[in-house]
């Protein structure tokens, strides 16, 4: 699977994953690349998502992988809580 440089998020991926170096950042691949081959690798390499374009963000946050952020009052922060 690593080695394919014309996927660089996947290779990327693969290499971060190998590493162990960030082994707890939930990774999301957001790409144009549709195919269910795509799909499946990469969520084989670790991902916890796989959204492609185009979009939406209304239907995206609807997803429940990842704790929703709070937005404070300055609009500046975001903290994400379990």
């Amino acid at each position: 699977m690593c080695g394919e440089s014309r996927k660089h998020g996947f290779e990327w991926e693969c290499q971060r994953a190998t590493s162990g170096s960030t082994p707890n950042i939930p990774i999301i691949f957001i790409t144009a690349l549709g195919d269910t081959e795509d799909k499946v690798k990469g969520l084989s390499l670790g991902a916890v998502d796989y959204i492609t374009k185009p979009f939406t963000i209304t239907a995206t946050m609807q997803k429940n992988h990842l704790p929703k952020p709070k937005i404070s009052q300055s609009q500046s922060t975001i903290a994400i809580s379990s």
